[in-house]
């Protein structure tokens, strides 16, 4: 793959993609994936936010349900939500495997002990009314 990370993205058809990437390491910044170099829209799938109390909040906004994620940021700024934009596509599971001490997470099952780590995973579909969210710390 070209970029850092992306181990792989298959296309399944109807504007579908299985995405296989990987991070890890320091977290000395906040992060935000994907960040495309050629695109100037972004809806993150993932962003980690450190905090000053060294725990670090991380996000899956892109994975809900419902109309996805920009009807959600409409709601935000008291938009019209008409209810007509498409529906979400998001399909699969969401799994965050860490050796830190996992603080809160809206899992349906919380943390489960792993090869690699603990590990907390969100089955994500178009009925999925919640957005993925762990805080960590580091």
């Amino acid at each position: 793959m070209k970029y850092q990370g992306w181990r792989s993205v298959i296309y399944k058809g109807k504007g579908m993609f299985d995405v296989d990437y990987h991070f890890e390491g320091r977290v000395g910044q906040d992060y935000a994936f994907p960040m495309m170099p050629e695109s100037d829209i972004v809806i993150p799938f993932v962003m980690i936010r450190r905090r000053q109390d060294r725990t670090v909040m991380v996000t899956a906004p892109a994975l809900n349900g419902g109309l996805g994620p920009l009807s959600g940021r409409a709601k935000m700024l008291n938009l019209p939500d008409k209810g007509d934009g498409p529906p979400s596509l998001a399909e699969g599971r969401f799994t965050i495997t860490t050796d830190g001490e996992i603080l809160t997470n809206n899992s349906e099952d919380g943390p489960i002990a792993g090869t690699a780590g603990k590990q907390v995973r969100w089955d994500v579909s178009s009925e999925t009314t919640k957005v993925p969210e762990m805080l960590l710390r580091l």
